[in-house]
């Protein structure tokens, strides 16, 4: 029969013991990232957006330990990959990188779409962010922005613009011009930036918006004229290229054109998962190598911003495009 000295013990081993299993879960959690990260991306593979997320995606395996991939899941506008992040586990190990595109324009679009972008997705961190530029061939004769609104005003008919796809920025930027004109110019649209730039080179097409990088060696070569950049002050990039205001059309500039990409994760994910991958992110970002590389591929930093102010950022965004969208046929 046991004393009451070896009940009291024994009672004593059997807590401890409780709390060690009890306090499992919580270092199995503490020990985040300890499985390999699936990173999602709505593009298809071989664009500079694609190859900014693989190298992302190699930074976080050395710097987080574990395995990062990139799964591209590009059908249906992106929906696909939207959806499939919207009902992954939210543990951490599946995350989106999006645009505009996937989050604001094609919902805004397509009331149907399987996922709803506030609710449904936790913002962890914008990764980076590029610019546009307004471009036409040199056989149009077109030599500034105030001769392409003249020929837009008087002669709509006669012109034409291209864009990378439905809906997409160089779509809003291009149409939002033509608006701007009060013309219906005619409308192509081209599977990808390259064939809007080849169209336009040759002359089939009269302006492209598309991003600074893939335009400027066109431009240095003398294939293509720039016209106008659509943000607040000059490019570093391309420093003699004007900006819509000083042009003559500050109205363009009715809103921010830099278009960026976020990493998401499923709305549920536990706040210090987030967390940990936002200071994460925000050290990999921060890297000159990486910096330079995203330089070369026409993409710029983000501004810091506390994960807070992440969300506030993310969220500052629907309510900035949601009643401009309204406003552009993107039907066309």
């Amino acid at each position: 029969m046991l004393t009451l000295r070896s009940r009291f013990m024994l009672t004593g081993v059997l807590f401890q013991a409780a709390v060690l299993v009890l306090a499992t879960p919580a270092t199995t959690q503490a020990a985040y990232p300890d499985k390999p990260i699936k990173l999602v991306s709505p593009l298809p593979p071989g664009g500079s957006n694609d190859i900014f997320a693989r190298l992302l995606a190699e930074k976080m395996s050395a710097t987080l330990g574990v395995n990062t991939f990139v799964e591209n899941r590009a059908q249906s506008a992106g929906f696909l990959a939207a959806s499939y992040v919207a009902s992954a586990a939210p543990d951490g190990y599946t995350m989106l990188a999006a645009s505009p595109t996937v989050l604001i324009v094609e919902p805004s679009r397509n009331k149907d779409v399987p996922y709803r972008p506030r609710e449904d997705f936790a913002p962890v961190r914008f990764l980076m962010k590029w610019n546009l530029m307004l471009a036409t061939s040199p056989a149009s004769g077109i030599t500034n922005l105030k001769s392409l609104m003249d020929l837009l005003r008087s002669s709509p008919e006669k012109v034409s613009y291209g864009t990378a796809g439905l809906a997409t920025p160089a779509h809003i930027a291009a149409e939002r011009l033509a608006q701007i004109a009060g013309a219906k110019p005619t409308v192509i649209h081209l599977r990808g930036a390259n064939p809007a730039m080849v169209e336009t080179m040759t002359g089939r097409i009269t302006y492209t918006f598309q991003s600074i990088a893939a335009l400027d060696p066109l431009v240095r070569a003398g294939k293509l004229v720039a016209l106008a950049v659509p943000i607040a002050r000059r490019s570093t990039v391309v420093p003699q290229v004007p900006t819509m205001a000083e042009a003559g059309l500050p109205e363009f500039m009715s809103v921010d054109w830099s278009t960026w990409n976020v990493m998401l994760a499923p709305v549920k994910t536990p706040a210090e998962i987030i967390e940990r991958m936002h200071n994460s992110l925000g050290q990999m970002l921060s890297d000159p190598a990486l910096r330079k590389r995203m330089g070369e591929l026409g993409f710029e930093s983000m501004e810091e911003m506390s994960h807070p102010e992440t969300a506030a950022f993310f969220n500052a965004q629907f309510d900035r495009w949601g009643p401009f969208l309204k406003q552009i046929d993107l039907n066309r």
